[in-house]
């Protein structure tokens, strides 16, 4: 069961980036990102935008209405989710769908139009979708992180890493807080992808990261945990692809 968020009429990528900017304010900047060019058919973008500007007249512009849910929480989570969701839009476009819609699953998960698989993910700042016609890739995950505080990393890091995990950043020349969250994104960018496939939330000790080049911008990521026969079993391997800054970090994985 969906609950019905977005009509199937297009929202062209024109209506973000022409001269007049409807959504001049809310959205501050968009671009294509550079995972687009790592996998065939592969569309991803990115938007900046401002909390402050969020106003649910911005739906006016829109041709679907906030869902329930999302009208009743805190202004960052509304804004969050109207800009995941216009960039997830104008990434299909790119792809020349004929449906853009982006529905909500029961699990509150993004439903994708038939024919595509894709990923949203948000901070307060910025918000990423990564889109594929689903002949070309068959899982698709993204994730985006500011770095998270080490005083943070620390505390929660016995949740999220393995013993494997902690061996693997005595290997590395990197910053504590830096190398958790690159592990915490890539375990995301993981569960989304397969989220689809197995249909539940999937605790961090189910992955481990094994590998990371920043120089390459790849990392290796391997479940410790069947989570579905003859598909998804323990010891199968994902490669991910990651982008870091000083300040924010980005990771992907698409499967063909």
């Amino acid at each position: 069961m969906l609950l019905p968020i977005v009509s199937s009429r297009k929202l062209m990528s024109h209506l973000i980036l022409q001269k007049e900017k409807p959504f001049s304010g809310f959205i501050e900047s968009f671009q294509k990102h550079e995972f687009s060019e790592y996998h065939s058919g592969l569309s991803v973008y990115m938007c900046e935008y401002n909390t402050e500007m969020f106003s649910s007249d911005i739906y006016d512009k829109l041709t679907f209405q906030e869902p329930t849910h999302i009208s009743k929480a805190v202004t960052k989570r509304r804004a969050e989710f109207l800009a995941g969701r216009i960039t997830a839009m104008v990434a299909l476009e790119s792809l020349n769908a004929r449906d853009v819609s982006v529905a909500v699953g029961m699990q509150r998960n993004p439903i994708w139009p038939e024919g595509y698989v894709g990923s949203i993910s948000h901070t307060s700042k910025r918000a990423i979708a990564a889109v594929s016609p689903s002949h070309a890739a068959t899982l698709v995950g993204i994730d985006y992180e500011e770095i998270i505080p080490i005083n943070v990393a620390t505390k929660i890091a016995p949740q999220i890493l393995t013993s494997d995990e902690l061996h693997l950043y005595y290997q590395l020349s990197m910053g504590f807080a830096q190398f958790f969250t690159i592990v915490f994104s890539a375990k995301e960018s993981l569960f989304k992808a397969i989220y689809p496939k197995v249909e539940m939330y999937i605790n961090f000790s189910e992955a481990k990261v094994t590998e990371i080049c920043t120089a390459k911008k790849t990392f290796t990521i391997e479940l410790c945990s069947t989570l579905l026969s003859d598909e998804l079993e323990v010891g199968q391997v994902f490669k991910g692809h990651l982008l870091l800054d000083e300040t924010s970090i980005t990771t992907m994985i698409c499967t063909s």
